[in-house]
């Protein structure tokens, strides 16, 4: 249940950041999920029928502009896609992938121009590996390179340089977060201390 302070502090035309799982392909020693202890933290993950049901009592108070489907490394989860395609069919909002290009279960995602892939280069990928899988997804999708070390890839698509988002150095977000167990939060300090971090 999302608490009523939550829903009543909310605007229309928000987005939403879907943490659809903690689980990950890499182990990055900078990531935010970690916090400082180093450990990434263990979470319940609800079912994709059970993420429609959030997004439904959500859109009761809010009008959803974004929906980005992050993690850990949501192409993880067995089913993603037709996850992402059922909202691309059901939802009038941008859908966005957060992804570290570790799989091609991205491929069954149907083209639309509502859907992006949001991806980020991370120290441990073979480069060529990385960007064999960006170009791969780029003939069908919108992708972008987020966060990208220009350094090592040279490559014309970056955008930012590193932004982390942990307990104590940022936090700060222009969306609320679902946690994988259907926990809803307006800021981030407050699904970190959920993900129990001490």
């Amino acid at each position: 249940m999302i608490p009523y302070g939550v829903l009543r502090r909310l605007r229309r035309g928000i987005k939403v950041s879907a943490f659809v799982t903690l689980r990950c392909s890499f182990n990055c020693p900078y990531c935010s999920l970690k916090g400082f202890n180093g450990i990434m933290p263990m979470c319940d993950e609800i079912s994709f029928d059970e993420w429609f049901e959030v997004l439904r009592k959500i859109e009761k108070t809010i009008l959803i502009q974004e929906i980005n489907i992050t993690g850990g490394e949501p192409l993880l989860r067995v089913g993603i896609a037709e996850f992402i395609n059922k909202l691309l069919d059901s939802k009038k909002c941008v859908v966005s992938l957060y992804t570290n290009l570790c799989s091609n279960l991205a491929d069954s995602i149907i083209a639309n121009p509502r859907f992006r892939i949001v991806t980020t280069y991370h120290h441990r990928d073979d480069p060529v590996k990385y960007l064999e899988l960006y170009r791969h997804y780029k003939r069908k999708h919108r992708v972008v390179l987020e966060e990208i070390d220009y350094k090592v890839l040279d490559y014309t698509d970056y955008i930012k340089p590193y932004e982390i988002q942990a307990p104590g150095v940022g936090g700060q977000t222009d969306r609320f977060a679902i946690a994988p167990d259907g926990e809803v939060f307006l800021d981030m300090q407050r699904f970190y201390k959920h993900m129990r971090y001490k």
